[in-house]
């Protein structure tokens, strides 16, 4: 009879799952009293030298505008924003970005390197590697000169140098998109070469 008192008891004490749940943790804890002081409830962590070159991690708030996120530093925004509209900062009008027309030469320049692409493309099949070497540099200097007209950017490098290493694997002087590891590719048979994986290198 004792022992199923005690039993009843220790069920009636016991919490269901719903109210486990509801129940803070340890981080909901620290940005209820990180809102509550004011301060950034999501500080980022940074490593930073000291005087003495010596190193410690510190928290920088997340500079984050948006109050669901962060309440403390979406109000220091907005007291900022309120502040630099009194000031002046804010304009009347969007800034509209124009941009430039091609220009001849511009034009005259890319249409000499896809011309290069298609006689390299040729040169490859034909395997004159004397050929390929002087179409490098011609489309190198292409390249200088689209850049001193004013265009910005990569230039997609559609020719890639490539040399053999000493296992005897061609290196491809790309990498792979999704790991960034320089791929190889592997001899076969007449010459040809093809990549030796489709995927990234996992």
């Amino acid at each position: 009879m004792t022992a199923t008192v005690t039993d009843l008891a220790s069920a009636a004490d016991r919490k269901t799952a719903a109210e486990r749940r509801a129940e803070l943790n340890l981080v909901e804890l620290a940005q209820a009293m990180a809102e509550k002081q004011g301060v950034c409830r999501r500080p980022l962590p940074m490593l930073a030298t000291t005087e003495g070159d010596g190193t410690k991690y510190i928290g920088t708030p997340c500079k984050s505008t948006l109050e669901c996120v962060c309440p403390a530093r979406a109000a220091r925004a907005r007291l900022l924003r309120i502040q630099q509209a009194h000031e002046g900062w804010h304009i009347k009008e969007e800034p509209v970005v124009e941009k430039k027309e091609p220009t001849e030469q511009q034009a005259e320049l890319l249409k000499a390197r896809a011309v290069m692409a298609e006689s390299y493309q040729q040169a490859r099949d034909d395997g004159d590697e004397e050929m390929m070497a002087g179409i490098r540099e011609v489309v190198e200097d292409l390249d200088a000169e689209l850049r001193e007209t004013g265009i910005r950017g990569k230039l997609r490098a559609w020719i890639r140098n490539r040399k053999r290493s000493a296992n005897g694997l061609l290196v491809v002087s790309s990498r792979c998109r999704t790991c960034r590891v320089r791929r190889s590719v592997r001899p076969l048979s007449d010459g040809c070469m093809r990549a030796s994986t489709g995927r990234h290198c996992s």
